[in-house]
């Protein structure tokens, strides 16, 4: 693993002229840079986004106080110096050149990796997952980043990041650690596009999935929300190319208005080929398309071996087998997703007793809560409305959400208490049922008034053994 380079912080610095600064010291030696606070120490220097706002600024003076970091760079003045800090002040071009710089000199590469971006409201880390396995599979040096975390090849290198698309400093240095890497997949969210948080890098090709409603509590309207997903042909290079899924043909053609080097990808069907479970799901198959007309642009050439070897990544339709009932993990959190979860559920398993235990998060697009409680009631035979992710809203209230959706009480049960509802599903089911949990996937937290508890869907499935 690569160790990161220490530099002189005051002898950088002023090569990209501040705007402000105030220096408590004529030399400075750091060792990492980084966006997060928690991962500070004193030898860090941190990049603060700083908003010039009361709500902002009171944030940054609350949060300083539990910072390390003595070196911070900052995209605004803050209303309030913290007196022992070396503090420079950045315009917004400034302020995301300096990120670039300062990975430079602390994370140098040798040679960068081929950056393959994956975007879509659902089916971004199915793809990119999928990607990183074929690509490992045909011998390449392959890294992916996103919601899981980061895997070089099957192996998990780093925890989950703070968001999905983690920051270009962030970034950087997973880069730099792992030393040599060919590919490096990224989901690209919709949060991500819309900060620039990936400017600096450029993707030869990008993966786009499907778009329906989500997000709609930060981007405000679907409007805006595909605005931030067009986002990514900003980052692509000159001739690279915009894949589109199949089946998803008006996604298609509005994109394609917008770049014109954006194509779709054939339904992917390679013979010889025995395909696993989680790909007899026709939107698996859909993914699998995105990821294989991207091999393609890279020139490379898939064998059926490479395909029958693929497993699902971890959350997303992770099955179980317990006393003759068949159970799913998924991290299907959308309406869409749902919808098709479970459509394709009663295609693949016809005729079978499908109960669903799921609920949504909180501080997160209200708007999509009845219309969740309605898809699941149109495509189950049972149902229980429970605890997501509450955050910092009472989670009865946000089941009260969902449940006005619903028409059919007599197939809903409420429990708040996310164990209890799983165990209920499971007592409640007939055997040769299927029982479907979704919406945490591959979380192993439930967070509750701003505290991260640990709690895993898995776990809690595999303790139902010791009930039959």
């Amino acid at each position: 693993m690569n160790l990161p380079l220490q530099i002189d912080l005051m002898a950088h610095v002023s090569l990209l002229k501040p705007e402000f600064e105030q220096v408590n010291s004529s030399q400075v030696l750091i060792n990492s840079i980084s966006t997060q606070i928690n991962l500070c120490t004193e030898d860090t220097l941190l990049f603060y986004n700083l908003k010039d706002s009361k709500q902002a600024q009171t944030s940054f003076n609350e949060r300083m106080q539990n910072c390390l970091s003595k070196n911070i760079i900052v995209s605004s003045v803050p209303w309030k110096i913290p007196a022992d800090r070396n503090v420079f002040v950045m315009s917004v071009d400034k302020f995301m050149q300096a990120k670039i710089t300062f990975s430079n000199l602390i994370y140098p590469l040798k040679k960068e990796p081929t950056y393959i971006g994956i975007t879509g409201t659902n089916g971004k880390t199915t793809t990119a997952y999928l990607l990183n396995q074929l690509l490992t599979s045909m011998g390449e040096e392959s890294l992916y980043i996103g919601t899981l975390g980061a895997y070089k090849g099957k192996s998990k290198v780093a925890a989950n990041f703070e968001t999905t698309t983690p920051d270009y400093i962030e970034l950087r240095a997973c880069i730099f650690g792992l030393g040599k890497i060919d590919y490096c997949i990224l989901e690209a969210s919709s949060h991500a596009l819309e900060q620039n948080r990936l400017k600096g890098i450029k993707f030869i090709a990008a993966g786009w999935t499907n778009i329906s409603q989500d997000h709609l509590d930060y981007h405000g309207n679907m409007e805006n929300y595909l605005a931030a997903k067009l986002k990514i042909t900003n980052l692509l290079y000159p001739d690279g190319k915009l894949v589109v899924a199949p089946e998803q043909g008006e996604l298609f053609e509005n994109v394609k208005l917008k770049y014109t080097n954006t194509i779709q990808s054939k339904k992917e069907i390679i013979t010889g080929t025995e395909y696993p479970l989680f790909l007899h799901y026709q939107y698996n198959q859909e993914n699998l398309s995105l990821a294989v007309e991207i091999i393609g642009i890279l020139g490379l050439q898939i064998k059926p071996e490479n395909i029958s070897d693929l497993t699902a990544p971890p959350g997303r339709l992770e099955s179980f087998e317990i006393d003759g009932r068949f159970i799913f993990i998924d991290y299907a959190h959308t309406p869409d997703a749902l919808n098709r979860l479970l459509l394709e559920t009663k295609k693949a398993f016809p005729g079978k007793f499908i109960s669903v235990v799921f609920g949504c998060g909180g501080n997160r697009d209200r708007s999509k809560r009845p219309i969740m409680g309605k898809v699941v009631e149109n495509n189950s035979n049972a149902m229980i409305v429970t605890s997501d992710n509450p955050r910092d809203e009472d989670p009865n209230a946000i089941i009260d959400d969902i449940v006005n959706g619903i028409t059919s009480s007599n197939k809903v049960l409420i429990e708040p208490d996310r164990r209890n509802a799983i165990i209920k599903a499971f007592s409640n089911s007939p055997i040769n049922s299927i029982i479907i949990i979704a919406g945490k996937g591959h979380e192993n937290y439930q967070e509750i008034a701003g505290l991260k508890h640990t709690f895993d869907d898995k776990e809690i499935v595999k303790s139902l053994k010791e009930l039959t």
